[in-house]
């Protein structure tokens, strides 16, 4: 019987195998609680990404968020919300929100509190709510709407748009101004 001698590739491996193992044998970090979890939380995970997709696959909005939570009825509430928006086109928009909300089965996001899309620099909106239903590529703002195109600066009750908010309808309590005119 002969004995080979080991090569640099099983000796790479060997190493390779040993550090995996150690990695996985770490003791895992004591659970961190939600100072203030939803009432009827059944899952929370803290620091997560979510991912919302069409019937084809794509990518319609992705959110960061430092913790999550999920209810009996299958709604996720993010809190600290902050990521992006993909229109129909592939327009993708920044966003942020104190908390967004995705119910399972409705196939839109609710972004609550000091929300804020950002389109480009010179475009952009914020409200107290957006809801954004991809399916219809629609964004519907609603409490404190202010828009934000080139120089102009649009106030309202309530914004209709598609998400890069190149066509916006506000309405109610409409106020318009513009920049270095007043």
């Amino acid at each position: 019987m002969r004995i080979r001698a080991p090569t640099t590739r099983s000796v790479t491996a060997c190493v390779l195998l040993a550090v995996a193992l150690a990695a996985c044998s770490r003791p895992m970090p004591p659970a961190q609680t939600h100072p203030n979890p939803p009432a009827e939380a059944l899952l929370e995970v803290q620091g997560t990404r979510l991912v919302g997709t069409d019937a084809r696959g794509r990518v319609r909005w992705e959110l960061r968020a430092s913790s999550l939570a999920v209810d009996h009825r299958h709604q996720v509430t993010a809190q600290r919300a902050a990521g992006y928006l993909t229109a129909e086109d592939g327009t993708r928009v920044r966003v942020e929100a104190d908390r967004a909300v995705y119910s399972r089965g409705e196939g839109r996001v609710e972004l609550v509190g000091r929300v804020r899309v950002v389109a480009a620099r010179d475009r952009w909106a914020v409200a107290e709510r957006m809801t954004y239903e991809p399916a219809k590529d629609l964004l519907v703002a609603t409490g404190g709407v202010t828009l934000r195109v080139d120089d102009w600066t649009v106030t309202a009750l309530r914004l209709v748009s598609e998400p890069a908010l190149r066509r916006a309808r506000l309405e109610d309590g409409v106020r318009v101004s513009l920049e270095g005119t007043r």
